[in-house]
């Protein structure tokens, strides 16, 4: 099933939030230059949908997602990782490896430097759609 006729929960220019049938959420990044606040505001909804359905698993699909700012870094590290925004303790993440070879770097290197807080997610990468949602079906909700 295709993310985008998927149920819309949230979009701005960062990209979109949907809800999946199976039980769990979908952030999909956009491609080009997001407004300010536009990426810090989709994880935060992100985040909202989880708790409000008590769903702890979620694709990321970065896909297209340009490099992060040093302040969505920071936000990804402090809040995101850090539990500073509401979301589920303990989080269940398939990722959709992003094109940009500088993207997967930049993410890599923050999942590295929060390795002593990375204890509350599970994550997993893939190539594929049909992979990532196989995979996240095999996980407790």
């Amino acid at each position: 099933m295709p993310f985008t006729s998927l149920p819309l929960y949230f979009e701005n220019t960062a990209g979109y939030v949907r809800e999946h049938p199976a039980g769990y959420g979908v952030i999909c990044y956009g491609a080009g230059k997001r407004e300010a606040g536009s990426f810090v505001e989709l994880g935060t909804r992100l985040g909202q949908l989880l708790v409000a359905r008590r769903w702890t698993r979620f694709i990321s699909d970065q896909r297209l997602l340009a490099p992060l700012s040093e302040a969505e870094k920071s936000w990804v590290t402090e809040y995101w990782i850090g539990q500073r925004v509401p979301r589920p303790a303990h989080l269940i993440e398939a990722i959709l490896l992003a094109s940009d070879v500088f993207t997967r770097l930049s993410l890599a290197q923050i999942l590295n430097q929060s390795s002593s807080a990375i204890g509350s997610l599970t994550i997993q990468r893939f190539e594929s759609e049909a992979a990532a949602h196989a995979w996240l079906l095999g996980q407790p909700q």
